[in-house]
């Protein structure tokens, strides 16, 4: 399984909380998941910079950058929103993969807004990856 098809397969089980995640799916999810997004904060940044510099000591500046630079944060946006989802459903099959309840999902999902445990939440993230699947 590459990691192309891990990511397509998890986004066909976007509503799918049931059933079982392997290792090896999470964290080809995860790797690409972080591969978009980082792709797409790189565009959203480098489009930020070209338009400073476009507008920089000119008295003219061209009416369309605010436009592309609104456009792609709403894009990026509704793309964070898309992937969440799949993204919790991956996470709660993993769990019940690992044996645990699907009631620990709550625990990332109410800790990732909260800044003082954004890292403590990335290890847990991790930890879901990490732990062997419990055979039933």
């Amino acid at each position: 399984m590459n990691p192309i098809s891990a990511y397509i397969d998890a986004l066909s089980k976007y509503f799918d909380y049931r059933g079982r995640t392997s290792r090896k799916e999470y964290w080809m999810f995860m790797i690409t998941a972080i591969c978009v997004q980082v792709i797409g904060l790189w565009v959203l940044f480098y489009s930020m910079v070209a338009w400073v510099l476009a507008t920089e000591g000119s008295t003219r500046e061209f009416p369309y950058w605010h436009i592309i630079y609104i456009t792609l944060i709403c894009c990026l946006f509704i793309c964070f929103f898309a992937f969440a989802l799949p993204g919790l459903a991956l996470m709660a099959r993993r769990l019940n993969d690992m044996g645990w309840s699907r009631w620990w999902l709550l625990v990332v999902v109410f800790m990732i807004p909260l800044p003082p445990f954004v890292f403590s939440t990335m290890i847990i993230i991790i930890l879901f990856g990490c732990i062997p699947s419990r055979n039933e």
